[in-house]
């Protein structure tokens, strides 16, 4: 499962990933539905938050992000809770560069951690990325691998400091 990519028509995406946290779903999920708080533990550079709405999570919130994988170019996108259930789900939204919608569940693991699903459906918007979508998709899919393991480890090893911090433990 973690990385698995599927196509989703020419220019769409349908990624499943599955990290192993070991911190406590409701953790997992106040770290995951703080996009705003994503460059603290989502780190290398990978993901910078360029806006978001202030206060709590709730349904309608957004953030956009500039998301870097290894490849040379940044994408763009809001995100929008669209479906939030503290500690077990997280669903929004995408605009901007990426279009569609990501889903999280979480739950635990049995050894006090844990086992969090993200199934993110989206399609490529920008031009040159539809044109190219259907020749680039392995290596569009190990980008986004990639990437996703850099979310899985920064979550471990920074997330307890970034809740610490944030007053949230």
């Amino acid at each position: 499962m973690p990385g698995d990519a599927s196509s989703t028509g020419r220019h769409g995406f349908r990624f499943v990933d599955r990290w192993s946290v070991p911190l406590p779903p409701g953790d997992v999920y106040d770290l995951l539905a703080r996009p705003r708080y994503y460059p603290l533990w989502w780190h290398r550079g990978v993901v910078t938050c360029t806006s978001f709405d202030d206060g709590e999570p709730r349904v309608g919130r957004r953030a956009t992000l500039v998301v870097r994988g290894f490849l040379p170019y940044a994408l763009t996108m809001t995100s929008t809770a669209v479906e939030l259930d503290r500690p077990r789900l997280i669903v929004a939204d995408s605009t901007g560069d990426l279009l569609g919608r990501g889903e999280w569940v979480l739950a635990e693991d049995g050894e006090g951690g844990t086992r969090a699903d993200f199934d993110w459906r989206v399609e490529v918007v920008k031009p040159l990325e539809r044109r190219l979508a259907p020749a680039l998709r392995p290596l569009l899919a190990a980008n986004h691998r990639w990437t996703m393991r850099r979310g899985e480890d920064g979550i471990a090893r920074h997330g307890p400091a970034v809740l610490g911090a944030l007053g949230e433990r």
